[in-house]
């Protein structure tokens, strides 16, 4: 077995569960876990740096422990003390192998202030195949970062030059460093293609990036802009997002060059990415903050994306719904210019995508009023009356389901009934939109209630075609129910 496997189990026991076990059980584990590990510096160093577990940085208590910091200072002491010992363990250090290089890296550098260990961990790394990583040479630069960005600069300038292994330099300095001139070095970089412009999505984690001054950041932006591709696209999106997370400044010229890349609307595959439109949406508060106009730049976009595959107004959740209702609350006329472009016949897919968002609807979680109560009725009307026969039948899908005496007087569905309710299309249509929902419990008990919502409505209605179509409701949902009931008493309910 991977003994490596026996001391993390070991370790974990006699971390946490050694109250409930024996002394001698305790005893023994502990000499076996001795045992295993062994005293010389090679043994030690495949313990503690080519082994990263929770349980040498959390006592038993819970509280975070130096434990693993001791060890590693008094290992990084005995190498340094004897360089040819160092370079004996560089093969595996500079892999995947240290699982807790970067920290060992970081205490060893903080030691070698006269950097006599870094010739040979660089030829380490360049010797290094594909299993090679910026664990324990990122921590190295770290160190030497803090405490001599020059030198750190001209060091990793050199690493640049040698044209090898560029594709974990990104990695490299996202561990160690950032400053202007490193920043551009990227940026020259990936225009020369030696490195992907998704490369740059490394330094949007943590902090990385906040160094950098507003100019360099721009050029940044604007060369991600600049490819075209999605995956271009999306990294200065969440380069800018969490930019201005961490307190960084963006013009609303930024915010709109990176909100409106055609590439983001254009994705190849058809998958919801749920972090794309967190991003985006954050990105859209901040430029309406900064330029109230930009209202109008967001509904268009999220608009005209609506329908499409992976489109990020499918992925914009409860909040985000929520906050497009409020931008067609302030902005109904346009809105309603922007969405009658996809919604005249023929139909397709997008444009009945819209007319359900505009709709809304009643699920488990209950009702979801759409934002076409937010249109004035004058500028439906008008739109209607450019082809009433089919125009009027697609606004009876989209308006809210109102069928409740509450509201069924001043609805837009009944309107449109009074005035339309003649043509057979847009009585099918109401249909549509009544008998279009979900329910849970009985099937009888749901249609029970339809029928007694309906019969309450045509109590009080008076308009020929309203009373038209509730009457065909009503015996719809008398049809429904008996045949209910009949497969719920087949079923013995």
């Amino acid at each position: 077995m991977d003994k490596r496997s026996i001391i993390s189990t070991i370790e974990m026991v006699l971390s946490y569960d050694k109250a409930g076990l024996p002394e001698d059980v305790v005893s023994r584990l502990a000499e076996l876990r001795d045992e295993m590990v062994g005293a010389s510096v090679h043994s030690q160093l495949q313990r503690y740096v080519g082994m990263d577990l929770l349980q040498d940085r959390i006592d038993s208590d819970g509280k975070v422990s130096n434990r693993i910091e001791n060890d590693l200072r008094k290992l990084a002491d005995d190498v340094l003390v004897t360089p040819d010992m160092l370079r004996s363990e560089l093969k595996w250090l500079v892999t995947h192998e240290a699982k807790n290089g970067y920290q060992f890296g970081y205490v060893l550098s903080q030691l070698d202030t006269e950097r006599r260990a870094w010739p040979d961990i660089r030829d380490a790394y360049f010797a290094a195949g594909n299993d090679v990583t910026d664990y324990f040479v990122g921590g190295y630069l770290r160190a030497l970062f803090e405490r001599e960005p020059i030198v750190w600069e001209k060091i990793i300038s050199e690493i640049a030059d040698e044209g090898r292994k560029l594709e974990y330099l990104p990695g490299l300095i996202w561990r160690s460093g950032m400053s202007d001139h490193i920043a551009e070095l990227i940026l020259r970089l990936a225009r020369a293609s030696k490195i992907p412009p998704e490369s740059f999505r490394i330094f949007s984690m943590g902090r990385t990036s906040a160094p950098l001054s507003d100019a360099v950041f721009e050029e940044w932006l604007d060369f991600l802009v600049s490819v075209g591709s999605f995956s271009a696209s999306s990294t200065a999106l969440n380069l800018a997002s969490m930019s201005l997370l961490g307190g960084g400044t963006l013009t609303a010229a930024q915010l709109k060059k990176v909100l409106t890349q055609p590439a983001l609307f254009a994705r190849a595959d058809r998958t919801f990415d749920v972090m794309l439109s967190h991003y985006w949406l954050q990105l859209s508060h901040a430029l309406i903050k900064l330029d109230p106009s930009g209202e109008r730049i967001v509904l268009r976009n999220l608009i005209d994306d609506m329908g499409k595959a992976g489109a990020i107004s499918a992925s914009l959740g409860p909040e985000g719904d929520r906050y497009l209702d409020e931008l067609v609350s302030r902005n109904p006329v346009e809105t309603w210019r922007m969405v009658s472009e996809y919604i005249k016949p023929p139909m397709d897919t997008r444009g009945f995508v819209i007319t359900r968002w505009l709709r809304g609807d009643t699920g488990f979680t209950g009702r979801n009023p759409g934002p076409v109560r937010h249109i004035p009725r004058d500028e439906v009307w008008s739109w209607i009356e450019a082809d009433p026969e089919a125009r009027a039948a697609y606004v009876a899908n989209m308006a809210p389901k109102d069928f409740t005496v509450e509201a069924w007087r001043e609805s837009l569905i009944r309107e449109i009934l009074c005035r339309f309710g003649d043509s057979g299309k847009v009585q099918s249509a109401v249909f549509a939109n009544f008998f279009t929902g979900s329910w849970s419990g009985p099937a009888s008990s749901h249609y029970a209630t339809e029928k007694e919502i309906l019969a309450q409505l045509k109590s009080l209605e008076t308009d020929p075609n309203a009373l038209r179509w509730l009457n065909d409701a009503i015996a719809a949902t008398e049809n429904n129910l008996a045949a209910a009931k009949i497969e719920e008493e087949a079923r013995g309910y």
